[in-house]
């Protein structure tokens, strides 16, 4: 009776850990590369499908790290400093340090130029970004700047803002240039909300000026419009599958954020009792966007919702909580895209008092939205050769 009992509860057992396996093999997210990420002042890495979790350092990371473009390399900022990992040995070396009272942030990795874009905060609210490269541990100061700037895709080209804390935005203007280059083009007089992203193939950056698209070849210095079909909207992203919008109108039309398809002419409503939005990042082909919903309108740097929206489906997923003064100010969220483009790996947030408590991260794409790690953060993508 005894080894009846035992076999029993044997099979019961095998059948529940293939089960297990199966339906754990089912969701995990089958994407290239690694996600390197910070739990419990370490620095850890680990697969998108769970496997192959390490420590890679246990100096831990004050914000998150970066990939070199050749996989070989992982850099990380502590408080003042910034340490490289060297992959293949495991070797890890101090290649920059500030000022006791500096606070550094990684920011992009430009692989034309084999180099990386960090910066530092100031005290008036300003980060000054420098670019450095490690083959000399030469550094070359470029711009001090109050919001994000947007970098092209391969981090070749970027626009920016001229606006400061306390300025009329009315005064804020747009300029272009190659990272590294000097010399700079005028855009447009606008804000930074007004830039829907970078062409994926050419030097052109995109802005909306409410019912009119531009898109603007620094290079070539030629502007080209693209002309709506209504008035009274804001843009927060075009590409192939349609143009994502908000109503300026609110007494004429529905609030909420809406997709129009320039193909056929039809437009539908995505996100319903939405005010207004704005673009966070973007995959390198513009079929997912991730972007941002103040709950007030008129407080964009306040609480509010992340969203990614897939041309795919034509369908917005909520995926936390956050802050705009955090997706806008103090985060580059192009790091956070899997390789091919298909998944983003973001931090699911908790609010409190306005202060954010850093919770689990969670990769979401594809029809798909589950916990990678529990009481972790910082998270980026990148491939290790």
């Amino acid at each position: 009776m005894f080894r009846k009992k035992r076999l029993y509860f044997i099979l019961c057992l095998s059948i529940f850990t293939f089960v297990f396996l199966v339906i754990g093999k089912s969701l995990a997210v089958d994407a290239p590369g690694n996600i390197l990420f910070e739990k419990k002042g370490k620095l850890w890495m680990i697969q998108p499908d769970h496997a192959g979790e390490k420590v890679i350092s246990e100096k831990g990371a004050s914000s998150n790290a970066l990939f070199s473009s050749t996989g070989e390399k992982v850099f990380y900022p502590l408080n003042n400093k910034i340490y490289m990992i060297d992959m293949n040995s495991m070797e890890e070396k101090l290649v920059y340090e500030g000022e006791k009272e500096d606070k550094v942030d990684l920011y992009s990795w430009i692989s034309d130029l084999n180099s990386f874009i960090f910066r530092k905060l100031r005290k008036d609210g300003c980060y000054e970004y420098f670019r450095m490269t490690p083959e000399n541990n030469k550094i070359e100061s470029l711009k001090t700047l109050y919001e994000n700037p947007f970098l092209s895709r391969a981090g070749k080209y970027w626009a920016w803002t001229t606006c400061k804390p306390g300025e009329s935005k009315d005064k804020s203007k747009i300029y272009a240039a190659r990272v590294g280059n000097k010399k700079k083009q005028f855009v447009f007089q606008g804000i930074r909300k007004n830039i829907i992203g970078w062409d994926s193939k050419n030097p052109t950056v995109l802005y909306s000026m409410f019912d009119v698209i531009y898109a603007f070849d620094i290079v070539k210095r030629r502007r080209q419009k693209i002309k709506l079909p209504f008035k009274n909207i804001f843009v927060v992203a075009y590409n192939k599958n349609g143009l994502l919008y908000y109503n300026l109108d609110q007494s004429e039309k529905d609030q909420g954020i809406f997709l129009f398809d320039p193909q056929s002419g039809e437009q539908k409503q995505i996100i319903e009792n939405k005010k207004n939005a704005y673009l966070v990042t973007y995959n390198k082909d513009l079929s997912k966007i991730v972007f941002f919903c103040p709950k007030k309108f008129g407080d964009d740097m306040g609480n509010g919702e992340l969203y990614l929206f897939e041309g795919s489906t034509g369908e917005a997923k909520k995926l936390t909580n956050d802050m705009g003064k955090r997706v806008i100010f103090k985060k580059n969220m192009n790091l956070q895209w899997s390789p091919d483009g298909k998944y983003f790996v973001y931090e699911k947030v908790k609010i409190k008092f306005s202060q954010i408590k850093r919770s689990d991260i969670w990769i979401a794409g594809e029809g798909k939205n589950e916990r990678l790690r529990k009481h972790a953060g910082n998270p980026v993508w990148g491939v290790i050769k």
